[in-house]
């Protein structure tokens, strides 16, 4: 009994494992053989844009606010109280040149006028009476009979000229003293708009001290718009060929609707701003200050500007997404498949890129993101845009 169980310990493990082998064969050859299926390759599926010409101008993007050309701190020529304040010189008034803003008290200036007008009636009569002296002395020397030259003060010629200089005076005296009555209204100095009233009636100022209110004309509006160095270069220099100066357009979405302004560009700072090295192009808005959907254009509004630059024969648009770091393109080339093309970019804005060199009119870009790129990457187009279609640039 105990031979058969050493044997039998010693045999089970052996045959368990041989049974286990067996088992596994059996079920292995039992299983049913899968359908083989060839390995479908997946292409990334991209957008693209067809490349669009343009001959003509080319245009730069840029944005400023909008402030009028003339604007000032208005103050008085004399002192005094103000008597009067004008209806019209109150925030956001509108006057016309040479309309009365403000009156003080002329009864200071009236009395220092009549002082002048006195003044210069004493001087005349002395002058007259000097002449008549002169004239006098003149005849007495020749009848004395003496050949010598007559001393000056003799012929009272020293008198004379002292005579005809208070007169002088008191005339320049009484054109000042006349002035300053009509500085007691002060006028408008161009067609405009008040900003700012920081006086009223009653109050005492100081003149050519106390700020009576700030005032803008009307009659010419501007926009100074920030350009680039190199943007700045595809300017034409008018002032150089005397041609006329580049045109411009001012654009605002005012409650869902664009507005546009005609304007041009009137002239540019004299230095680059030394911190962000630009340089600052002012745009002169032209009359009438009115948009076609009723808009007036007012100082303080944003805008966007649009300045016609140099002429060109082929420029190529394409939207900002086609370019890629190092102005790499990349081009659906025949048989759907990628190649990198490098382009010579001439500007760019937020939303688009003009380009001379690299592509061609009709070519097909890619404006897909990919995660890589490897040249000749086959793809598949979404939608290939027709001749026809709008480029959307």
């Amino acid at each position: 009994m105990s031979i058969s169980k050493k044997w039998l310990k010693v045999l089970l493990p052996p045959l368990c494992i041989i049974g286990a082998i067996i088992v596994s064969s059996i079920l292995v050859s039992m299983k049913p053989e899968q359908e083989r299926k060839d390995p479908v390759a997946i292409h990334p599926k991209i957008e693209v844009h067809r490349i669009k010409g343009k001959e003509g101008p080319l245009i730069l993007q840029s944005e400023g606010t909008v402030r009028p050309r003339q604007q000032t701190r208005l103050t008085a020529r004399v002192s005094g109280h103000i008597e009067e304040v004008s209806p019209v010189f109150y925030e956001g008034g509108t006057f016309k040149k040479g309309d009365v803003l403000l009156g003080l008290d002329p009864l200071p200036y009236r009395d220092a006028l009549a002082e002048a007008e006195a003044r210069m009636a004493l001087a005349e009569a002395a002058l007259i009476q000097e002449k008549e002296a002169a004239k006098q002395a003149r005849r007495d020397w020749e009848a004395m009979g003496s050949g010598e030259t007559p001393n000056p003060l003799v012929l009272r010629e020293p008198q004379l000229m002292r005579a005809e200089a208070e007169l002088k005076a008191s005339r320049t005296a009484h054109e000042v003293a006349q002035l300053n009555l009509d500085y007691t209204q002060v006028r408008a100095p161009y067609d405009g708009r008040v900003e700012a009233k920081f006086v009223d009636v009653g109050q005492a100022i100081t003149a050519q001290a106390t700020i009576l209110g700030e005032i803008h004309s009307s009659g010419s509006l501007e926009v100074p718009v920030p350009l680039s160095m190199n943007d700045f270069s595809f300017i034409t220099d008018y002032k150089e060929q005397g041609a006329a100066k580049p045109s411009a357009t001012l654009s605002a979405r005012i409650n869902g609707t664009d507005n546009f302004w005609k304007g041009v560009l009137d002239r540019t700072s004299a230095s680059v701003n030394p911190q962000s090295r630009m340089i600052t192009a002012i745009i002169e808005a032209t009359p009438p200050f009115k948009s076609a959907n009723g808009i007036d254009l007012r100082p303080g509004m944003f805008v966007q500007v649009e300045i016609e630059g140099k002429q060109f024969q082929n420029l190529l648009l394409l939207p900002r997404s086609a370019l890629h770091p190092g102005n790499m393109v990349y081009r659906l080339a025949p048989g759907n498949r990628l190649e990198s093309r490098a382009v010579k970019v001439l500007y760019t804005s937020e939303e688009m890129a003009v380009v001379s060199e690299g592509i061609e009119a009709d070519d097909l870009v890619c404006l897909t993101p990919l995660l890589f790129f490897v040249e000749g990457m086959q793809v598949v187009p979404e939608k290939v845009p027709e001749d026809n279609e709008e480029s959307g640039t």
